[in-house]
Order: structure tokens, then sequence, then C-alpha cells
């Protein structure tokens, strides 16, 4: 979601306003109907120190109704937050922990940069995410497996990573996935090694269309699904699935097969922090063709076709 507002900003040279048919400044959406967003604007003028800010909506499609974002800028386009709202079921929890993942790569991580988190809030049952607007003259990053994205993997996994048992950890939990990830969840138990299996940092949804690029430097945004430790290959084995799926469009399973041994295999691994990988992504992402396609591969892996 954020990258459509950097993609407005860019847009928006200092010393513009926002066109006009970005904003709507009566009502922004249905979907905030009991949410006084000028009164939250004024708000959040008063915490950054600016006057007069402009405010743009932008609302995803229907399948993320409950969230969305907002750019607000002043007059002369100087000023200004980059803003996500959320609502509803563990709305709080999400943007609390994209709000973790940004202070953990800000604090920790030299292979890529990200906007700054300024401060989380609620108004009228409605969660928000502050963070500093990115640099308006940014390029598109590679759409291939290489820079920036390996730097960034191997930073997470030679200076993050531990190991740990899945019973420790908060997201096992086999009770709420499906069948075949269930069968693969007694597996993976099964054949867990004494000291746990390997985790480390995680974007979760790692992607060229989550990140840009100023001056040689990448940065990494929409850190929604930020987890402290999880299975290693979380982060590549998601990049090669997405890519080959809405970049490549290979829908054919062998084709999606080997578009993504092409990138793990560059990364030493067990067959079964591949499926913990799997498992894992298919746990916690919502329902769309990617956590499809990786339940589909977790089955035909417990089938020896994978």
């Amino acid at each position: 979601m954020s990258r459509v507002f950097w993609g407005i900003l860019r847009r928006v040279p200092p010393g513009v306003a926002i066109p006009k048919h970005l904003k709507n400044a009566n009502s922004p959406s249905d979907r905030l109907r009991h949410f006084d967003w000028q009164k939250w604007v004024e708000r959040i003028a008063g915490d950054i120190g600016a006057t007069g800010l402009y405010p743009a909506f932008y609302f995803p499609p229907d399948f993320q109704r409950f969230q969305c974002a907002a750019m607000l800028l002043d007059r002369d386009g100087r000023q200004g937050v980059f803003a996500k709202l959320s609502w509803g079921e563990n709305a709080k929890a999400r943007l609390a922990r994209e709000y973790r993942g940004l202070e953990f790569a800000a604090g920790h991580l030299k292979s890529v940069s990200t906007p700054r988190a300024l401060a989380l809030g609620e108004q009228d049952s409605t969660h928000y995410l502050l963070c500093s607007l990115m640099p308006p003259e940014t390029e598109a990053p590679p759409v291939r497996w290489g820079w920036p994205y390996v730097d960034f993997c191997n930073e997470l996994q030679s200076g993050f990573g531990t190991q740990r048992r899945l019973e420790s950890m908060h997201w096992w939990q086999p009770d709420q996935m499906s069948s075949a990830s269930r069968a693969a969840a007694v597996f993976l138990e099964k054949n867990e090694p004494p000291d746990g299996y390997r985790l480390n940092p995680s974007h979760g949804d790692l992607a060229p269309w989550n990140a840009r690029v100023q001056d040689g430097n990448p940065i990494l945004f929409d850190w929604e699904w930020f987890e402290p430790l999880a299975p290693r290959l979380v982060d590549p084995y998601h990049f090669a699935l997405t890519n080959a799926v809405l970049i490549q469009k290979y829908r054919d399973a062998s084709d999606l097969q080997q578009a993504v041994r092409k990138i793990l295999q560059t990364i030493p691994h067990a067959p079964e922090e591949l499926l913990l990988a799997q498992v894992y992504l298919a746990l916690i992402l919502p329902a769309n063709i990617v956590r499809d396609l990786i339940e589909i591969q977790i089955a035909a892996a417990m089938s020896g076709e994978g």
C-alpha cells in the first residue's frame, strides 16, 4: 500500500500542492464514516509541528477493506508524514508489528534503510502508524534476485540468526493450520534438530514493489509482516514465489517450482527448512493467490511430489 503513495509523492515536487483529484476533503470513504479525519489531521499537525496539512487518502481494493493510507503535506509540499490507518480485528497488533520492524531496521541494519517510524496512535477506534516520507527522487529496484535482496537476507541470517525449538515460538500454532500444514507440522516436529530450527528476523513481504533506490542506496518499506524470529528462508522463498507469480506470470506448477529452486539453490539449506518457511507463511499471510500456491506446494512436498 505504501508504494502507491511513494508514486504520488514523486509526482508532487516541493512547492506544488497535491493535485485536487488525489484528495477528498469532505468524506474520504464510507470506510472512515465514524472517523473524524479533520480532527485527526489537526492532531497530526500538532505532533510534527506543522500547520495547514493537506491530506490525500488512498483506499486499497475491498479485499483490504479494513485499512487505508494517507499522505499529509503542507501547502508547499515541504513538510508532512505518511500514515497507515487500520481498524477492525487485530488492527493495533498489525501496525505495532510494522512499527517494530521499522525500528529494528533503523537501529540495526546496514544493507537497507527505511522510512523513520514516528508514532503509533488511535482515534475513533481507528489505529494509525506515522512514518517519515520517502525522498521524492527514487528509482525502482531490480526485479530479479540479487542486490539488494541478497545482501539484506545475508545480513539478517549472519548478524541475527539463532536456533529455537518450535514449541517456544508464539507463531507455531498447529491447531490453526490447514490440513496440509498440520501434516507438515507433525513432520517438522518429528524431525526437529535438538537445538531447534534456524531462525532470524524477517521482513515477511520481501518483493521489488516494497523497495526503492536512492543514489544507489536501497530503501525497504511495508514491514507489516515483520517477525523478530522467523524461519530463515521466509524472505528468500517469499521473494522467489511472488516474483514468479506476479512478475514472471508463471502459472504452471513445474515452472513455479523451478523458479523457486533457482533462487533457493544459492542458499544451502535442508528440505525441512523450506517446508518450515512454507508452513509459516501459510499461517500468517492473508488469503490470496500466493498463500493458495504455498498450500499447494506444501501438499506436494508432503506427497513426495515437491
